[in-house]
């Protein structure tokens, strides 16, 4: 199965060069995220390059189906990280997803931490991912569930600490599986409050992160902004109060 998931991003960079020229109704995507968190600090930028193939349905239409492949850089102080992405989305509020990620990490950004485990080096992994988005009347909100599969390590000898989750990856083929849901009110066309929930649990170490927020999103065109005020607990950290700020930019 890995060596399949390990075609993906060969197959993405066919779909852009051979593709793009006789599509002339599709168009780019591009888009800019940015997080950060206070505990446990973290701090990403995220670029994204997309290219929209419309499968059918028009503009605006929210049957409208597409298919995405995505070009994906993730920067953060301790790591750097690139993934290839290809998106099917048979209508416009749920799609499914498979990627291709590399990932280096270059700081011990725990000394107490990475004093017993491996914080340093690769940790490469291939996901799936299906998502969902609602709305209710004025209740909206969105659903995420990822599995990722990492790759086996030749050096066996410590887990591998994941700088994002604070949690321990076995270095035998890992499984995690991840949910990200948020759920609110919409306020009016540009205010929305609400619930942010958290979670990663692993198959083989049986570790856990879990985060709970309450958060304020403003729509501006095409920004939109995230804090939020909750807490946050892992294999590796005690359960503290934490804020959360996200910043995407998205324009065509």
């Amino acid at each position: 199965m890995n060596l399949k998931f390990k075609t993906i991003p060969k197959l993405i960079i066919t779909l852009f060069v051979v593709y793009t020229p006789y599509s002339m109704a599709n168009e780019f995507e591009y888009t800019v995220d940015a997080s950060a968190r206070s505990y446990s600090a973290g701090l990403s930028v995220v670029p994204t390059v997309a290219y929209k193939f419309a499968l059918w349905g028009a503009d605006g239409d929210p049957l409208q189906g597409a298919m995405k492949p995505k070009l994906i850089a993730d920067l953060s102080p301790a790591t750097y990280s690139g993934k290839a992405e290809l998106e099917f989305a048979p209508v416009t509020f749920f799609s499914l997803s498979v990627g291709r990620k590399l990932m280096r990490r270059f700081s011990t950004f725990d000394e107490d931490i990475c004093r017993n485990y491996n914080c340093v080096g690769s940790m490469n992994s291939t996901d799936a991912t299906a998502k969902l988005l609602f709305k209710f009347g004025p209740i909206m909100g969105s659903l995420k569930y990822t599995k990722a599969f990492f790759d086996s390590k030749d050096d066996k000898s410590q887990a591998l600490v994941d700088p994002s989750t604070y949690v321990l990856i076995n270095p035998t083929n890992e499984i995690a599986n991840q949910i990200e849901a948020i759920v609110g009110t919409e306020i009016n066309d540009s205010w929305m409050t609400g619930v942010l929930i958290q979670n990663v649990k692993l198959e083989k170490n049986h570790g856990n992160q879990n985060g709970q927020y309450l958060v304020a999103l403003k729509k501006n065109g095409h920004t939109n902004y995230i804090a939020g005020l909750g807490r946050f607990e892992s294999q590796l950290k005690v359960a503290k109060p934490s804020f959360i700020f996200t910043f995407n930019y998205n324009w065509q």
